[in-house]
């Protein structure tokens, strides 16, 4: 079971307090009237003072009740629910005592980028376009399109080669020792006449 909090007590006692008295109201209902006063008059009186008296308390206390109601609800919520593990912990820790989940941290986390006015200073939201203090309008950005730029290919060196065999020129990378002829298939050396590329 929860514990109270000390503001339930105060309004059971006042409960108590009302149905008290209300019980002494009704047990002095006796009607009895004094030998010099008429009786009639007297019974009358005594009677609708107590009436009097239980619509009071009967009027009286459910309005207290719910201004007391209103006043613990309002006051209610000084826990606080752990979004990690769902533990209700005081509003004051900064950190969950079952998870350890950090309050305070998690907050700064939540919070919009801000900038500051450059006319008076004051912190602003970074999306902002007029500072909501002074009325300062902050520049819109361009942003210029990138161009289509298409990415050159990785090219490595090659040098124009001269089959002995045929006298066939082709490219062949500049790393590449060994290779075969386009044109009539004979395996290669580089030891032979190389020409320059593209000549």
């Amino acid at each position: 079971m929860p514990s109270w909090r000390p503001f339930t007590g105060v309004i059971l006692a006042v409960q108590l307090a009302f149905a008290i008295w209300l019980v002494v109201v009704l047990a002095r209902s006796d009607t009895t009237c004094p030998k010099d006063q008429a009786d009639e008059f007297c019974q009358a009186g005594k009677a609708l003072g107590m009436a009097v008296g239980v619509v009071f308390i009967l009027v009286i206390w459910p309005l207290v009740d719910v201004i007391l109601g209103v006043s613990w609800m309002v006051t209610n919520d000084n826990l606080r629910t752990c979004p990690a593990c769902g533990e209700r912990s005081k509003n004051g820790w900064l950190a969950c005592p079952n998870c350890g989940y950090q309050f305070v941290a998690a907050a700064a986390l939540m919070k919009p980028p801000t900038k500051n006015c450059l006319e008076c200073a004051e912190s602003i939201l970074a999306e902002a376009k007029v500072c909501r203090y002074c009325g300062h309008s902050f520049p819109t950005q361009n942003v210029k399109p990138t161009p289509n730029v298409k990415p050159t290919p990785n090219v490595k060196p090659t040098q124009d080669v001269k089959c002995f065999n045929c006298n066939h020129v082709q490219a062949v990378l500049a790393s590449q020792t060994e290779y075969t002829c386009e044109q009539c298939g004979q395996r290669l050396k580089r030891k032979h006449t190389t020409l320059p590329a593209g000549g």
